[in-house]
């Protein structure tokens, strides 16, 4: 059987004193119920910029097991509606019934893709953390996402992607580190997901050529790595996701000497009025 590996000494970890709001957070409650790179470390920056305010009614959409959704009411006071199209609103609502947010998040099982039961411009704010990468990179599903945002409303996201587009050559021939499959599956990853992502700057330019929006920002992760490299060394110390962390050792490995390279980025944009 598989042993997990020790921690590659040279990995570092997060600057708390750059992330105040999770200042009273342990590493568990940072690093558990979350999806993808970033964990709250990235929620927290993507929240930063959306300027929100108690009672906003706030659409968390991706939100997975519910963490990012939890923190928004936990911190902001505001109202979130947590969509998901694969967890269970079983599960969603157990987490925020014990959490005590029963009153304050309403999850919701749909597929953003297709009719939502939401009036237009019925959201103050639109959140999304490691989601839109899966399903949003079109004009055409930007135009039927901001229908549901209020006009001059912010849309926040912030996701774990590569830091630039592959090339030609690349994108015939994958690096090995982004093009395997899931183990135990007969999912290429390749196929799945890596050839799918796209640069902070695409994602940048997309939203500015969508005439919809105003005020784009877009920043890449400084610190990107040392995030990766954290939550490496907490699925390490925690015995959890082996098969990833093998991974991600090879990625973060190929990241020192080779592009493109994992990292992460924030975006806001205002929708016109």
């Amino acid at each position: 059987m598989a042993q997990f590996p020790p921690v590659p000494s040279h990995y570092r970890v997060p600057d708390r004193s750059k992330y105040p709001e999770l200042a009273r957070y342990s590493r568990n409650e940072i690093y558990n119920d979350t999806f993808g790179g970033g964990a709250l470390y990235l929620t927290a920056l993507i929240a930063r910029n959306m300027e929100l305010k108690p009672g906003e009614i706030v659409l968390d959409l991706g939100c997975g097991k519910g963490a990012s959704s939890v923190y928004l009411a936990r911190t902001f006071g505001v109202q979130v509606v947590a969509l998901d199209l694969w967890t269970p609103v079983d599960y969603l609502n157990e987490k925020f019934n014990r959490e005590g947010y029963r009153n304050q998040i309403i999850p919701l099982n749909l597929d953003i893709a297709g009719p939502l039961p939401f009036a237009q411009g019925y959201f103050d704010k639109i959140f999304c953390q490691n989601s839109l990468n899966f399903y949003g990179g079109s004009q055409t599903f930007l135009s039927h996402l901001l229908k549901f945002l209020k006009p001059g409303g912010l849309i926040g996201m912030g996701m774990e992607t590569l830091s630039r587009e592959f090339n030609a050559e690349e994108l015939s021939d994958p690096p090995a580190v982004y093009n395997y499959f899931l183990p135990g599956t007969d999912i290429n990853v390749w196929e799945a997901d890596f050839s799918k992502m796209h640069s902070p700057a695409w994602w940048g330019k997309l939203f500015e050529d969508s005439g919809l929006v105003k005020e784009v920002k877009w920043q890449e992760l400084p610190d990107a790595i040392i995030l990766y490299e954290d939550l490496v060394r907490y699925q390490i110390e925690n015995e959890t996701d082996l098969d990833d962390v093998l991974i991600s050792i090879k990625q973060l490995e190929f990241a020192r000497t080779a592009q493109p390279a994992k990292t992460l980025f924030t975006l806001s944009a205002r929708k016109l009025v």
